[in-house]
């Protein structure tokens, strides 16, 4: 039998910080609002679909979250299909390497170059 491919599962989240240009990057909720993953131990719930523009405090402008199946994702550098994956930097993906990294997803598509955009399936869970 042959695997068939789902549609990712997205929801809309608010956010009061600047998300433009930054799509298919980790993002985590904090404070209330989405915010970019910079680091491995922020727990991304997902990676961003859309261009959000800003928001502000009063009017938070909606975001657009893949929380579950694939996605794409802008890579940090060296990243192996099938392995764990975790944000990075810039909001990039990185491979996860240490015990306790918060990894966003498994990758399906794997790259050695920096900002090259693979695939991966999103299912956030500690490494």
């Amino acid at each position: 039998m042959a695997a068939t491919i789902q549609s990712p599962v997205a929801i809309s989240v608010p956010s009061t910080n600047a998300l433009s240009a930054l799509a298919y990057r980790p993002v985590y909720i904090t404070g209330g609002t989405l915010t970019l993953a910079t680091g491995t131990t922020h727990r991304a719930i997902g990676l961003l679909l859309n261009d959000p523009l800003a928001g502000s405090a009063t009017t938070p402008l909606p975001s657009t979250v893949v929380v579950a199946g694939k996605a794409k994702a802008v890579a940090g550098g060296t990243v192996t299909a099938g392995s764990p994956v975790t944000s990075a930097a810039a909001g990039i993906v990185d491979a996860a390497v240490g015990s306790g990294q918060c990894a966003v997803g498994i990758a399906v598509t794997g790259t050695t170059v920096s900002g090259v955009v693979v695939e991966i399936v999103v299912c956030p869970h500690t490494a």
